[in-house]
């Protein structure tokens, strides 16, 4: 091998090198921001209620506070119980730096919750998950606080998050599904009230 062949070979390798190096710079600063604007939520308190007013139900709620300085676009409570049925909170809509708020899942009076999570995403797309102690025995007082953590993309957390929103829609165990209920039973309160007469309102351009 040549002078020339030698100095070829140096100049590949150099450019390699160089375009490794610009890759990686890159690829950790694009990291950096996001670690940097990305929400870090935090579960401040946990309660569950128990009401017998409107049928027998039990709340659980959760009072969530991001402490980041990225914003937490959808964020949901996901509540599994023992008898496998999933339910999905209405979501918290982007909440801010420095900003509370709650969110609670309406589960029957006597299922057990074996599980509960905190999930939310970013304007990366990033998925962040949030175990939620669900003893509900003031465990909380004698124990450290339970971290986020950020979801793999292509991770078994993801996929299922995925599931566990997809089965509570399917079970019927959603926000919107909940507001269905309420409506229904509202208005058979009504019909039973007025003795199952049901108004039609008047066509005008009828004669």
């Amino acid at each position: 091998m040549n002078t020339s062949e030698i100095f070829n070979l140096i100049t590949i390798l150099v450019n390699i090198s160089l375009l490794l190096v610009t890759i990686g710079t890159v690829l950790f600063a694009k990291r950096n921001v996001q670690a940097i604007d990305s929400p870090r939520l935090v579960v401040t308190r946990t309660n569950n209620k128990l009401t017998r007013k409107d049928g027998e139900q039990q709340f659980i709620k959760v009072r969530v506070k991001n402490f980041g300085n990225g914003i937490a676009l959808r964020t949901y409570l996901i509540v599994i119980t023992e008898d496998k049925q999933c339910h999905l909170s209405k979501p918290l809509a982007t909440l801010e730096n420095s900003s509370t708020d709650e969110i609670e899942v309406e589960v029957g009076f006597r299922d057990e919750v074996r599980k509960a999570f905190v999930v939310s995403n970013d304007f990366f797309n990033d998925y962040y998950k949030l175990q939620v102690n669900v003893k509900f025995d003031n465990s909380h007082l004698h124990s450290m606080v339970e971290p986020v953590r950020k979801v793999a993309k292509y991770g078994i957390s993801r996929v299922m998050i995925y599931y566990w929103m997809k089965k509570a829609k399917k079970q019927g165990n959603t926000y919107p599904d909940l507001i269905e209920r309420q409506r229904k039973k509202e208005l058979k309160e009504i019909r039973e009230k007025l003795g199952g007469m049901v108004f039609v309102p008047k066509d005008k351009n009828s004669d």
